[in-house]
């Protein structure tokens, strides 16, 4: 970074929130519009539909956002002993909040910044881990949007939705069937639906953005200053959670 060499870094940013300061402080110096985060799910095809309704206001002023994530991790990685991987040990950075931390940054790029009001992180003793397994969250938008959030390595089908209630009507994001649903109380209605989307087109997408970036042109990706603030927001969860290791 330092040398001006364009760089995109996997999620998360860093592991603790003095080395974002560190990389932003790295980036200010050289190359702060050369450098991006990997948070990839933004380059999903319904990602970019369900950002385009929130900004036309499809349901109107919003109320209410509920998001839910969760899948099994000894399940996650066929072929590798979950025990050793990244996401289970405390270590290498591992627990739901960081592994999981697409769920913050999309937030923050559908809703604006969000700031963090409860949260209450625990090991729920299934999977003999050092880190959490199960995490809920409350957040609040500055328009006062109410955002609950849960992640989890336990749930034994995964999950990954995004339910948006406004004035007008919901809308329901599925991110692993590619999908949006609208209810507006008189109608049920599939807004967009892409089942057979290969998901390896959501990479390439974002490589292409990168390139973009480099070359100074508009981009979706995350900078340094969004995914810092994911990171500041989990380690703010980690401090004010009541959390416990069931045994």
């Amino acid at each position: 970074i330092k040398s001006n060499i364009p760089v995109l870094v996997e999620k998360p940013l860093a592991q603790s929130y003095q080395d974002c300061l560190d990389l932003k402080e790295a980036c200010y110096v050289s190359a702060f519009d050369k450098v991006a985060v990997a948070y990839c799910l933004r380059f999903m095809p319904s990602a970019q539909a369900i950002k385009g309704y929130i900004d036309q206001r499809l349901v109107g002023p919003i109320y209410n956002v509920s998001i839910n994530v969760g899948q099994y991790l000894p399940t996650w990685r066929p072929g590798k002993n979950y025990i050793h991987s990244v996401s289970a040990r405390n270590s290498l950075g591992g627990g739901a909040l960081l592994e999981l931390s697409h769920e913050l940054d999309y937030a923050q790029w559908l809703f604006g910044p969000v700031y963090l009001q409860y949260s209450y992180l625990r090991t729920s003793g299934e999977l003999i881990l050092d880190v959490e397994d199960v995490a809920d969250l409350i957040l609040l938008t500055k328009e006062g949007i109410y955002v609950d959030m849960h992640m989890d390595f336990v749930q034994k089908s995964p999950r990954r939705t995004c339910e948006i209630i406004g004035r007008d009507g919901r809308l329901v994001w599925d991110l692993i069937a590619n999908k949006i649903t609208m209810f507006d109380g008189q109608t049920v209605s599939l807004i967009f639906s892409e089942p057979d989307y290969i998901k390896n087109e959501m990479y390439i997408e974002m490589i292409k953005s990168f390139e973009k970036k480099i070359k100074g042109k508009e981009d979706f990706l995350a900078n340094i200053k969004d995914a810092s603030e994911v990171v500041n927001l989990i380690e703010k969860a980690k401090v004010l959670s009541n959390w416990r290791a069931k045994n």
